[in-house]
């Protein structure tokens, strides 16, 4: 099958947020965890299954920028602007998702912890 150079970019991007999003996501987990003094087995399989993602999306990109690679140094034009190179998008995708990841994992732990962080005026 030929993959074309714009269909392994759009991956490539695609997966490159994920990662971001991913390694956000583990860095706040532990944070909110440690912040709040939750035991790591409340956690436990979810930081499992972010650490396995992070593998899997992290090769995922390897081996897709090695196959742009073997396409050439030139990147492909946009289809509607002849000529001019693509640019890239990656980043707001990922620290979005990273922050909204980071929030869920603060409500979670709020939450399991019965509100013990609260000013005690409820």
């Amino acid at each position: 099958m030929n993959v074309s150079r714009d269909t392994l970019e759009d991956q490539l991007q695609n997966y490159e947020a994920r990662l971001g999003g991913l390694k956000s996501f583990i860095k706040e987990l532990n944070a909110r965890a440690e912040e709040y003094g939750t035991d790591r087995e409340h956690f436990e399989q979810d930081l499992f299954e972010a650490e396995h993602n992070v593998e899997f999306y992290g090769s995922e990109v390897a081996r897709l920028k090695a196959e742009i690679s073997k396409l050439g140094d030139k990147p492909t034009p946009a289809p509607d602007e002849p000529g001019k190179p693509r640019t890239s998008k990656k980043g707001v995708g990922a620290l979005v998702v990273g922050l909204l990841a980071g929030a869920l994992v603060a409500i979670g732990l709020k939450s399991r912890r019965g509100g013990k962080g609260s000013s005690g005026a409820e």
